[in-house]
């Protein structure tokens, strides 16, 4: 059974996630097809596949998404300056 949540509210949860840790780079919608595309801290980052997954997790009970493309991508690399103030403070890297 799916979920009502809509896609507007999953959006600018994903949307606040993507700017607090500076991971995703782009969340797109056509149709009932999502593509996000993302990256991860390092190229051997043990959590890949559990952002992956967690990705399609978190889309898959959405009303009207069929289907969800997850691109893992590694240019821009990620730096901790694509985290935001809020994140930076969470995670202790102001010194």
């Amino acid at each position: 059974m799916r979920s009502t949540r809509s896609w507007s509210r999953c959006a600018r949860r994903c949307r606040r996630s993507r700017t607090l840790s500076g991971l995703v780079y782009a969340i797109g919608r056509e149709g009932d097809h999502i593509r996000i595309v993302y990256t991860l801290t390092s190229m051997g980052c043990p959590l890949g596949s559990v952002i992956e997954r967690d990705i399609g997790d978190a889309l898959a009970d959405v009303a009207g998404v069929a289907s969800v493309e997850a691109e893992l991508v590694f240019e821009p690399h990620w730096s901790p300056e694509k985290m935001s103030d809020e994140a930076k403070f969470l995670f202790g890297v102001y010194g």
